[in-house]
C-alpha cells in the first residue's frame, strides 16, 4: 500500500528526535589480532578434554549455535566433544567441570561476564579461568562468531584448537538509538504479541535500530508490557492506526478491506523510523490508498469489462437466497433494481447450493487453484475431468470450491480464465436429478497443439472483474456450508471479498435462520450489516401490509421470520417468497441510501 507518511513523519520526528539519544551502542567492530597463539588448548591430537555447555533453558538459537560448534571441531579436527546442559545438583554426576566450552547464556559466571552489554548482531569471544566463553546478541552473531573462530582460532593443519590465555574479543555494531522508549517504558521491557510473521518483523525492526533482542510470544502473558496486532473496528475502512494505551503498543486497521498485518508493517516502520519517546496515549491515524499496480488492475477491468457502460455496478452475492428460488422475477435483486432505476445496474449473483467458498471464489476474494491435473492432447476441445463429487478446485488452505450443478445460470462459474485465456466448465448430459453424479467437462478455444494445466494453477472466474468496478457489493452467504461451522473463518471468507472488492460500498445481510452463529455480523460490519429477522420482527408484516395468521403470531412471538414471508408459506423453509423478497429489498434500499450509496 501507498503510504502517506511525509507529513506525520516529519511531525513525529520533530517530536521525537530531541528526545532519542543517538550515541549509538558501541565501537565498530574490532580488529583481530594478527596472530593466535593458542596457549589456552581447548583440543589437540584429537583428543580434548572440555565439554561444551549450553544453559538448561537455552534458546533455540542458542542450542543451534553449540551444536555447530560441536560438527565443527569433529568436522575439523576429528575430536568428539561432549555436549550437555548447565544444570548442577550437588553430590549428583551433574556437577560443573574446569575444562568448559560455554555458549550463550548459561549459569556459569563467564556467560554473565561474556554477555554483558551485548546487543543483536554482536558477539564476544572471552577466555577466563578454566573456560572459553562464546557468547551473542543474535542468531546471526552466534554464526558469525563460530566463522571467526574457525578461521583465527582451529588450526587443521597442527590438529590444534585455542586462544590465549585472558583472551578477549568482541565485535560491536553501532546503532541509530541506545534505545526506544514507549510511555517512559524502555523498549526491552515489551514482548512482542503475535503470530511469526507478525513477531518476527517487529524484532527484526526495533534490532535494527537499538540492538535490543525483544521477547516473542504467541499468546499474550499474564503480565507485562505489549507490542500487538488488533483489529480495530471503530477505524473506517481506509484507514490505519498506531495506539499507545496504559503503556501497551497496538498497531492495526479494522480489519475489513485491508489485512492488519500490513498496517503493522507500515505503522511499526513509522514508529521504528521515529526512534523515540511515544508518550502514553499517543495515536497516530493514516490513510490508505491504492498502489498503482492496484489501481492499474481497476482500470483494467473496467476497460473489459461488458458492464462498463456508465451505469453504477450493484452485485448481489449468494447462493438459491440471491437467485431467488421459485421467485426468480421477483427476487431481491429483481426488486432493488426496480427501487434504484435506470442509473444503476444490479446484477444478480446467486447460484443455488453453492457454499460460502464458491461464493468467494466466483467474486474473486478467494483465489482459486486446479488440484489436479487438466490435460487437452492436440487437436481435443473438451476433457473430462472428474464428477462434482471430486477435488478439482479449492482455495489457498485447501478448502473445496463446489461447482454448482447449475453452471450456466446468472453469473454462474461455468466460465474461467486463466492467463487471459477463457475455459469453460460443464457437466456432461445434465439434466437435474437429486443425489446423480455427473462427470465435469472442461473445454477450450485453441485446440492447435497440447496442452497441461498442472496441478496449482491459477483461475479467474467469468464475472470476478463485477467487484472491482468501484461500485457497490453485497453478500449475503452461508446457506450451504463452507466454514465447518466456524465463524472465525466464515468471517475471514467475507472480510477476504470486501477487501478484493477494495470500497466500503458493501452491505453483509444476516442469515436469518441461525440468531446464534451469526450473531456476531452486526458487531463486525456496524452498519454494513443488515439483520433481516430483526427487522422482520419489528414491521415486516406491516410493510408488507400483510395480515399475520395464527402460525404468523406464533412465529414472531418465538422471534422467527413467520410463514408469511417464506417460501410457499412454509415455516421452516429457509427461502423467501416475493413478500419476503420485497421487504428485503426495501432494507437493502434504506440501509444504502443511509450510507450514502444511492440517492
Amino acid at each position: 500500500m501507498k503510504r502517506l507518511l511525509c507529513f506525520v513523519l516529519a511531525t513525529l520526528l520533530l517530536l521525537f528526535l530531541a528526545a532519542c539519544d543517538k550515541s549509538g551502542s558501541g565501537s565498530a567492530p574490532e580488529e583481530p589480532p594478527e596472530k593466535i597463539t593458542p596457549d589456552f588448548v581447548v583440543a589437540e591430537n584429537g583428543a580434548s578434554s572440555f565439554v561444551i555447555v549450553r544453559g538448561e533453558n537455552a534458546s533455540k538459537d542458542e542450542i543451534n549455535v553449540a551444536v555447530a560448534l560441536r560438527e565443527m571441531l569433529r568436522e575439523q579436527l576429528g575430536v568428539t566433544v561432549e555436549l550437555k546442559e548447565d544444570f548442577i545438583r550437588e553430590g549428583t554426576k551433574f556437577v560443573a567441570q574446569d575444562n568448559e566450552i560455554v555458549v550463550g547464556l548459561t549459569n556459569r559466571a563467564e556467560s554473565a561476564d561474556a554477555s554483558e552489554g551485548l546487543k543483536m548482531g554482536e558477539y564476544r569471544i572471552l577466555q577466563k579461568g578454566t573456560r572459553l566463553a562464546i557468547a551473542f546478541g543474535s542468531a546471526e552473531a552466534g554464526m558469525e562468531a563460530l566463522d571467526w573462530f574457525a578461521e583465527h582460532c582451529i588450526f587443521p593443519e597442527q590438529k590444534l584448537a585455542g586462544v590465549p590465555n585472558g583472551f578477549d574479543y568482541a565485535v560491536r555494531r553501532e546503532f541509530t538509538y541506545d534505545t526506544i522508549t514507549i510511555a517512559g517504558h524502555d523498549i526491552s521491557e515489551y514482548t512482542v504479541i503475535g503470530d511469526d510473521s507478525f513477531t518476527s518483523r517487529v524484532r527484526e525492526k526495533i534490532g535494527e535500530l537499538t540492538g535490543i533482542p525483544l521477547k516473542t510470544s504467541a499468546t499474550r502473558p499474564k503480565k507485562g508490557l505489549m507490542i500487538r496486532l488488533e483489529r480495530m473496528p471503530d477505524l473506517a475502512y481506509d484507514e490505519l492506526a498506531l495506539r499507545v494505551v496504559d503503556g501497551h503498543l497496538t498497531a492495526g486497521t479494522s480489519g475489513i478491506i485491508f489485512p492488519p498485518s500490513e498496517a503493522a508493517d507500515m505503522l511499526l516502520d513509522l514508529f521504528a523510523s521515529s526512534g523515540g519517546a511515544i508518550a502514553d496515549k499517543t495515536e497516530i491515524k493514516e490513510k490508505i490508498t491504492m498502489t498503482a499496480e492496484e489501481q492499474a488492475a481497476r482500470d483494467a477491468a473496467k476497460a473489459k469489462s461488458p458492464y462498463n457502460d456508465g451505469k453504477i455496478m450493484v452485485a448481489c452475492w449468494g447462493d438459491s437466497l440471491t437467485e431467488g428460488m421459485g421467485h426468480h422475477d421477483k427476487c431481491y435483486p429483481v426488486r432493488l433494481q426496480a427501487m434504484l432505476g435506470n442509473g444503476y445496474r444490479v446484477l444478480n449473483g446467486g447460484d443455488g447450493g453453492e457454499t460460502t467458498v464458491s461464493i468467494g471464489a466466483r467474486q474473486g476474494g478467494l483465489k482459486t487453484y486446479l488440484q489436479k491435473e487438466v490435460r487437452f492432447p492436440t487437436g481435443v476441445a473438451t476433457v473430462d475431468v472428474g464428477t462434482q463429487d471430486e477435488l478439482l478446485l479449492a482455495i489457498e488452505n485447501g478448502r473445496k470450491v463446489s461447482l454448482s450443478g447449475q453452471l450456466g445460470n446468472g453469473m454462474s462459474i461455468n466460465k474461467i480464465t486463466i492467463d487471459g485465456k477463457e475455459y469453460t466448465f460443464k457437466y456432461k448430459d445434465f439434466k437435474w436429478t437429486p443425489s446423480t453424479t455427473y462427470t465435469l467437462q472442461f473445454t477450450r478455444t485453441d485446440t492447435s497443439k497440447e496442452l497441461v494445466l498442472p496441478v496449482g494453477t491459477e483461475i479467474r472466474f467469468n464475472h470476478s472483474e463485477v467487484s472491482l468496478l468501484g461500485g457497490i457489493d453485497i453478500y449475503f452467504i452461508g446457506g450451504n456450508g463452507g466454514f465447518d461451522n466456524d465463524m472465525d473463518v466464515y468471517l475471514e471468507q467475507l472480510r477476504a471479498m470486501i477487501r478484493y472488492h477494495g470500497t466500503d460500498k458493501y452491505l453483509v445481510i444476516v442469515p436469518f435462520w441461525d440468531d446464534k452463529k451469526y450473531s456476531r455480523l452486526p458487531e463486525e460490519f456496524g452498519d454494513h450489516a443488515i439483520d433481516f429477522k430483526a427487522a422482520v420482527l419489528e414491521d415486516g408484516l406491516a410493510y408488507e401490509k400483510l395480515t399475520p395468521t395464527p402460525e404468523d403470531k406464533a412465529a414472531l412471538s418465538a422471534g422467527n421470520v413467520p410463514p408469511a414471508l417464506r417460501y410457499n408459506n412454509e415455516p421452516t423453509n429457509v427461502h423467501l417468497n416475493e413478500y419476503g423478497y420485497d421487504f428485503l429489498a426495501h432494507l437493502i434500499y434504506e440501509r444504502g441510501k443511509q450510507l450514502g450509496f444511492w440517492k
